[in-house]
């Protein structure tokens, strides 16, 4: 069995982090994260 901190890393070292973007709260509705 490996550790919890094993198990984060990874599954981070799977996924990038994307640049953030400022919005109005109700245009965000419905969206979602393309790669």
């Amino acid at each position: 069995m490996i550790s919890v901190e094993e198990a984060l890393e990874r599954v981070l070292s799977y996924v990038s982090v994307l640049d953030g973007e400022e919005k109005p709260i109700l245009q965000c509705l419905g969206q979602r994260a393309n790669s």
